[in-house]
């Protein structure tokens, strides 16, 4: 059974259970409507010996025995007045089996259904009795799910990129007021700002996340599984319980503000350079030679053709628009691992692969899991899980993220556009009412992969994807423009998510299915790419669910 832990009132409410053996099961007086109920707390899956239905009243009852030890009420059963009465701290609920009134601290509060004992199972109208106790309830009719959330719910808090600047096509910085072209980039919308705190003991804690990180990653290149080992037994800043990251969680802390590295040196440090993370001469950040645009192939001897190479380790070079400096992480120093690990997949000739976040050079890709000299790094975490979605369809063309507060287009575009049109395009948009459709940036739409294996990585109950012959992998834009190196410090390339296979020049899935990369903005772009870029991608608006 997987859930987090929810505040003590809400406590209450979930801790409904028949503790004692004597009591045997009354006959069901509100019979079953619809089964194939399923329940999430704060986004996290729940699951009950006794299935949950709809009953005839078209009310949800749920069965709460199985979780009741783990939420740490107290509870008291009345046998004569077939009575539950749950204590915590100061609050007291009491339920009455058959009976559509309950109290809560003596107060009598009325349902429009009632209470019943199934199987020696207390059987409880979740709505009402958590919405009572001011818990929010909401109903997905697409999935037959009941999502329950309190005030402390680990909230999806989409992260700040960093990024402050908005760019044209060829990386220049400029300054768009809405209506004007190149308007709508990420520095045009607000979102929650970065906030560390350095805990003085090699950890710094994310006041957004709530995670805890480690400040100086092992040195030691690792492959996944000893980097799993590596953090189960980590023992640092008093605490035994850290853990590999998810892929959102440490996406989370990447910084787009400067480009290379994309992390806060002030909080978190790399690993020292070993001989291996020497960066190439020449060549993209995956350290192979760049193709031209479009993914064609360029001759290595015409450096003019191929993207510029990574910052020399051990220099400092101030850059063309920010004035900040970069201290030549290498490509290698970068590469984190992840917890998100597939056995078999399409990347790197079906190899078991995991996915990684690459610091320096601001990707999100897969690599091999298990092959020898192929190490990466780890950065340890602790704390609750962060980066987990709540959808629920408005039934109306738009899917809400309860979690993170965004409001999301269930189809795409239907539409393979470059990134100025692109931008265009969202900002003229307006559909269910609304006419703040935005395209989201790196962030917010790497929010919404699902890195669960399935192709395209979307969750295909709520999105709606487009194959497209100018993009057939489904590479998606974000308003986020890009930055490669000091050696060219313009941002002419913007980041773009690959819910489809990530594929190099000649077609081969080297980046995995939600994979985050970079492609000149435009097909006549003075910047080439990477390999395997579409100049011509998608578009998934999003917006901000407002009262």
């Amino acid at each position: 059974m997987t859930f987090k832990k929810a505040k003590p009132i809400f406590a209450i409410v979930l801790s409904v259970a028949l503790i004692t053996s004597n009591v045997t099961a009354l006959a069901t007086t509100n019979t079953q409507k619809t089964s194939n109920i399923t329940v999430t707390l704060n986004g996290m899956h729940l699951d009950f010996d006794v299935e949950p239905y709809v009953n005839s009243d078209n009310r949800t009852l749920v069965e709460l025995r199985s979780i009741s030890e783990t939420l740490g009420a107290t509870v008291s059963w009345n046998a004569d007045s077939k009575t539950v009465t749950i204590q915590e701290d100061d609050t007291t609920l009491e339920l009455v089996i058959d009976q559509k009134e309950y109290k809560l601290n003596g107060v009598s509060k009325t349902m429009d259904t009632s209470p019943i004992i199934v199987n020696g199972s207390t059987m409880v109208p979740i709505r009402f009795v958590s919405e009572s106790l001011g818990q929010n309830v909401q109903w997905d009719a697409v999935k037959n799910v009941v999502l329950i959330s309190n005030d402390d719910k680990n909230d999806y808090t989409i992260v700040t990129t960093g990024q402050k600047y908005s760019y044209d096509n060829e990386g220049n910085v400029i300054d768009p007021t809405e209506g004007e072209d190149y308007y709508g980039q990420d520095s045009n919308y607000s979102s929650a700002e970065f906030s560390f705190t350095d805990n003085g003991d090699n950890t710094v804690t994310d006041n957004n996340t709530n995670l805890t990180w480690q400040v100086i990653p092992s040195d030691e290149q690792m492959t996944w599984d000893e980097a799993v080992e590596y953090c189960e037994n980590l023992e640092l800043g008093g605490y035994d319980d850290w853990r590999m990251p998810t892929l959102k969680e440490a996406f989370s802390i990447s910084d787009f503000e400067t480009g290379w590295p994309y992390l806060d040196q002030t909080y978190f440090d790399f690993p020292a350079e070993s001989m291996n993370d020497m960066p190439p001469m020449d060549g993209g950040p995956q350290g192979g030679l760049s193709g031209g645009p479009q993914g064609s192939s360029t001759d290595s001897s015409s450096s003019e053709m191929m993207m510029p190479p990574p910052p020399t380790a051990g220099t400092s070079t101030d850059t063309e628009n920010t004035g900040e400096s970069s201290d030549g992480i290498s490509k290698s120093q970068g590469q984190f691992w992840t917890s998100n690990y597939y056995l078999v997949g399409t990347t790197h000739e079906g190899a078991a692969s995991a996915f990684g976040v690459n610091h320096a050079t601001g990707h999100i890709k897969s690599y091999p899991a298990d092959a020898v000299g192929m190490g990466k790094y780890v950065r340890a975490v602790r704390g609750d899980e962060y980066g987990v979605n709540v959808f629920v369809d408005n039934s109306d063309g738009t899917i809400s993220d309860q979690a993170t507060g965004l409001m999301w287009m269930q189809d795409d575009s239907g539409l393979a556009l470059d990134w100025d049109d692109a931008l265009e395009y969202a900002e003229n948009f307006e559909y269910a009412g609304f006419d703040d459709w935005r395209l989201p940036d790196v962030k917010e739409l790497q929010s919404i992969v699902d890195y669960s294996g399935c192709y395209p990585a979307i969750d295909s109950v709520y999105f709606n994807t487009t194959e497209l012959e100018a993009n057939e992998f489904y590479y998606f834009w974000t308003n986020t423009s890009a930055y490669f190196s000091t050696n060219d410090p313009g941002y002419g390339y913007a980041w773009y998510v690959a819910f489809g296979y990530a594929v190099d020049d000649e077609g081969n899935d080297t980046h995995g299915a939600g994979a985050v990369r970079f492609s000149p903005k435009t097909e006549d772009s003075s910047y080439v790419g990477e390999g395997g870029d579409n100049i011509l991608n998608s578009i998934r608006l999003v917006r901000n669910i407002t009262e």
